[in-house]
């Protein structure tokens, strides 16, 4: 996703990447992003890391429920 997406932001574009999944972690996602930054040959760095509003908590026994995770990404 983030290859494919990648290629189509201007140079100093800004690009944001979403995940609901709660079989993907934060840390797995944010490889993932990375990977498809190098794979479409692209740099960047994060402007800003986020997950849930408030008015959507994460219960703490119940990992599953961390499962949104967005990264904005300034791209080179």
């Amino acid at each position: 996703m983030t290859r494919l997406a990648a290629a189509l932001v201007a140079p100093s574009g800004i690009l944001v990447v979403s995940s609901c999944s709660h079989l993907v972690t934060a840390d797995d996602f944010a490889q993932q992003v990375s990977r498809g930054l190098t794979d479409a040959d692209r740099g960047g760095r994060v402007l800003r890391a986020a997950g849930a509003a408030a008015d959507h908590p994460h219960h703490a026994a119940l990992p599953e429920s961390a499962y949104l995770k967005c990264l904005t990404l300034h791209l080179d």
